[in-house]
């Protein structure tokens, strides 16, 4: 039971903690960006 319900939340996990990755890149190449300009 409890394993069938972790492995029904893991997509919506992985999903935020992909989104969490991208903004965080994103957010640090337009720091970078914005120090060498």
């Amino acid at each position: 039971m409890l394993v069938h319900l972790i492995h029904n939340n893991s997509p919506d996990l992985l999903l935020i903690w992909v989104k969490y990755t991208i903004t965080f890149f994103a957010c640090k190449v337009l720091f970078l960006i914005k120090i060498n300009y």
